[in-house]
């Protein structure tokens, strides 16, 4: 197989992976709704975060890895950063007793302390 043809099926085989993301992450998600729509200064739906688990579950299955480099460093960022972002959701947020849809920030999140 000649080198033009291995270059015409890695990127066949990207834009594949390509389109695996944009199925689990389409433009017009409710993930990419809230993200745009949400400032995050108070309750968070728990759906948001149900869904950024799902996005996560993929960062490590080889069918979404890109064979182009640059493209693979890209998508790793962009999966660590939804992760990283979960994570912080976590750290700081408890369930509302008034409506357990929701995150809240604890308060003492929402005041740094300062030593």
């Amino acid at each position: 197989m000649g080198a033009r043809k291995v270059r015409e099926r890695k990127v066949e085989k990207d834009l594949e992976v390509y389109k695996k993301i944009l199925e689990l992450l389409p433009s017009d998600s409710y993930t990419i709704s809230y993200l745009r729509k949400n400032d995050f200064g108070g309750r968070i739906e728990r759906q948001f975060s149900q869904e950024i688990d799902k996005i996560c579950d993929h960062r490590d299955r080889p069918e979404f890895f890109f064979i182009n480099k640059d493209l693979e460093k890209l998508r790793v960022k962009l999966f660590k950063e939804f992760y990283l972002f979960n994570l912080r959701i976590m750290e700081k947020c408890f369930v509302c007793k008034d409506d357990d849809r929701y995150y809240k920030y604890s308060q003492y999140m929402m005041h740094p302390v300062i030593d």
